[in-house]
């Protein structure tokens, strides 16, 4: 407070929030420094800004879906030995007070985060709320037992004075604004006000029906405001406890939690749907802001009535209170594992402090206000097929929401709007490789072609009947002048592309239904896979039988795909297993065994040196197609496989799962899991209490709290779903860990240069 320049200012700010928001990787392993918290901190924090230049080979670290600026976790405190029940700021904002189920008053110093002197303890049960006074450095408390406590801060006080007169556990104490009266209110439905400059009994106010939750004095001291569950609102002279009037003010509903705004004009009822802001002298509502939050265990205004805190559930809600009603905006802060007891704003609004049965206190950034978790794209339902352009830019992806999404492959955000006019589920999409149309299959009985520029549908929809349940069930010619599906009566249908009318008038039969179709990319042979296990091969201008059925198993072939010189076939099925067919002998030149359940999707990469194959053990594979080696086992879906593609450059395989979720996997990285390289480090890690480890127990990098649920990992690279998502890799750069680890400082660069006060 003392420094001069507001760089600097800053600068020790952010140091602060920096070494607080990261105590526990510090604690732990100091390395974590360099190796976690600083490519974890926040980009904007004069920190990162000054110190990541300075380092290399560091993790990377991206962000999507989650705010990394806003409710900025500033420090935990940590020492109670039971839930904390409650939490206040001193004045000056340099203290804060902490009651808990541990019988203790703890007083910490907001500068350190340490105790500022030994834990209070009276012997009188649980302390359910605390409060500092105005002037005197003093601290009171309540408890359990009905017992008013008050602590003298300087000096060694082992002894409390305490206030006995209650007969139910005190929920609220308040000073008077001139620290000369103590009021508090009680389960007992009374309040009661303590004379602190005399002996004299206290006056004791009754005339609730229930549990008096909340008790303040007005500003200037004169008023004494009590807030009650029997849902009414009492006026009481601050001197003397008469009632200012004999009808008490009716507030409603609420869900127990209800707060005085710093004025004394204004009172928040939380409500399961809304918040509602009422006048305290008269009880008329001001505004009602929709905004759900089940329950809140506390709330509290900040200094300005701008904004309440919330304690809800096991996080803190910020909620910005729009100036003429309207739907409120909310903040999550995420961190507590337990439920949230007590919230309230330092006298500056900066920050919110916290206290939790998980036996912490946390200090949180207040400012800003903005949603820390922000509403994520993606598709409502099953993804059932994805393809990419041939441009690979974009990705295409048909789900059980009845639409087709198209999306940015680098970010996986929408590159337009999603693609509707299905009317069921979409099964299949295909793209032609001059990259202007995509197909989309529906169980609705209907093909639709549409613009990839501009998402517009072409032309009309065409009809077939088949009720639709597979997920490679069309596909284009190379030369995209031809569309082959499924259809009904064990048969395969083609349309020209430009008049959308049949091309073959008699259709392709099989020996059952077909649930796979695909033309070879020279564009001679047509494929299908049905239900019988059999593969049919016919050329593509004539329609005639290219050979005899190719049976791979008695259950059914779900998928099928040509190696891309044509030469070969690959299928998965119902039977667990791929298959790769020489098409010319017609003889079966590998079975690949792994998955432990039926192959939904196969596909070769473009130089036809690998396959990649999905199932509904809710796993991707990769084989060497020349040995029929598995290479590597992607995991990450939580359902079935139906859709997998390789990019253009075959750097990535994409996949469509039941899960609702797209995923694209680095190839790079996959190829190496089976090794002891880096990257397999990292695709085999789990995450422990915060921290990504290896079997060695080796901490490779610890994880923030709110990052934790939705950490992705290598060989991941991109993940599109409805929920937030954060991305920790090894860079181009390589990574400095374990004896290494001071190879990450670049000693030919030079430090940051102090700033001047």
């Amino acid at each position: 407070m003392q420094v001069q320049s507001t760089e600097l200012s800053r600068f020790l700010r952010d140091a602060n929030a920096f070494v607080a928001s990261s105590q526990e990787a510090i604690e732990r392993s100091a390395p974590h420094i360099y190796i976690s918290a600083l490519p974890l901190a926040a980009k904007s924090s004069l920190v990162y800004r000054d110190f990541a230049p300075l380092c290399r080979g560091l993790i990377e670290v991206q962000v999507f879906g989650i705010n990394r600026h806003a409710g900025q976790l500033v420090m935990s405190l940590t020492g109670h030995e039971a839930g904390v029940n409650c939490v206040a700021y001193s004045p000056d904002g340099q203290l804060i007070g902490s009651g808990s189920a541990d019988g203790t008053v703890r007083i910490w110093d907001i500068r350190t985060g340490e105790e500022a002197m030994s834990p209070l303890r009276s012997g009188d049960g649980s302390v359910l709320c605390v409060m500092f006074a105005p002037i005197v450095a003093k601290v009171a408390s309540g408890t359990e037992n009905g017992v008013v406590c008050i602590w003298q801060l300087l000096g060694v006080q082992a002894v409390p004075q305490r206030l006995i007169g209650h007969s139910g556990s005190v929920s609220c104490v308040a000073f008077s604004p001139d620290g000369s009266r103590l009021a508090s209110s009680a389960g007992d439905c009374t309040l009661r006000i303590w004379n602190l400059e005399t002996d004299q009994a206290p006056v004791v106010l009754s005339g609730h029906a229930k549990h008096v939750s909340t008790v303040a004095f007005s500003p200037n001291g004169v008023t004494l405001m009590s807030i009650s569950d029997d849902r009414t609102i009492r006026f009481w002279d601050g001197v003397t406890g008469k009632r200012i009037s004999d009808s008490p003010v009716e507030y409603g509903d609420a869900t127990g939690s209800v707060c005085i705004s710093p004025d004394g004009k204004m009172i928040a009822v939380a409500r399961k749907d809304s918040i509602v802001l009422s006048k305290t002298k008269t009880g008329k509502m001001v505004s009602t802001l929709q905004c759900r939050i089940d329950t809140a265990q506390s709330v509290a205004f900040s200094p300005d009535s701008r904004s309440l805190a919330l304690g809800h559930k096991q996080s803190v809600r910020i909620v910005q209170l729009p100036r003429f009603g309207g739907k409120a905006t909310l903040a999550a802060l995420n961190g507590h594992t337990s439920k949230v007891n007590s919230v309230t704003y330092s006298p500056d609004g900066l920050y919110i402090a916290s206290a939790s049965d998980d036996f912490t206190l946390r200090i949180w950034n207040a400012e800003g206000g903005k949603s820390t978790v922000e509403q994520m794209t993606g598709h409502n339902d099953w993804v059932r097929s994805v393809v990419i352009s041939p441009d690979g830019e974009r990705i295409f992806s048909g789900s059980d929401d009845y639409s087709i999404g198209v999306w940015d492959f680098r970010t996986g955000e929408p590159k337009l709007h999603a693609l509707t006019g299905h009317t069921r589920p979409v099964c299949g999409v295909a793209i032609t490789q001059n990259g202007l149309l995509i197909a989309s299959a529906s169980q609705d009985g209907t093909l639709r072609m549409w613009d990839v520029r501009t998402g517009k549908s072409v032309g009309n929809y065409m009809r077939f009947k088949q009720d639709i349940t597979h997920s490679n069930t069309i596909s284009f010619s190379p030369d995209s002048s031809w569309l082959a599906a499924a259809s009904e009566y064990n048969t395969v249908c083609v349309w020209d592309v430009a008049t959308q009318l049949p091309l073959i008038t008699k259709p392709l039969k099989c020996e059952a239904s077909p649930y796979a179709v695909v033309f070879s990319q020279d564009g001679r042979l047509l494929a299908a896979g049905c239900k019988y296990g059999y593969i049919h091969l016919w050329r593509a201008a004539t329609g005639e039988p290219a050979r005899d059925p190719l049976r791979a198993n008695d259950k059914s072939v779900r998928s099928i795909g040509f190696s891309p010189d044509g030469t070969h076939i690959v299928s998965g099925g119902g039977d667990h297993s791929v298959r790769i067919w020489d098409i010319d002998t017609g003889e079966q030149v590998l079975v690949l065994k792994g998955h432990t359940r039926e192959v939904l999707s196969v596909a070769y990469s473009p130089d036809g040196r690998l396959i990649g194959s999905g199932s509904a053990d809710n796993s991707i594979r990769l084989w060497n197609a020349a040995t029929g080696t598995m290479i590597a086992t992607l995991e990450g879906h939580m359902r079935s496989v139906p859709s997998v593609a390789f990019t253009p450059d075959g750097q990535y395989i994409m996949s469509g799962s039941w899960d609702g979720t797209i995923r694209v996997w680095d190839m790079g990285t996959a190829v190496t899991l089976g090794d002891e390289a880096l990257a397999s480090t990292w695709g085999s890690a789990t995450l422990n209490d915060g921290w990504l480890t290896v079997k060695s127990g080796e901490l490779l990098a610890w994880v923030p709290a709110k990052y934790r649920e939705h950490v992705i990992k290598p060989p991941c690279r991109l993940i599109i779903r409805r929920s937030p998502a954060v991305y920790i890799s090894v860079g181009n750069g390589g990574w400095y860990h374990g004896e290494d680890w001071t190879s990450c400082w670049s000693k030919d660069l030079s430090p940051p240069v102090p700033r001047s006060t």
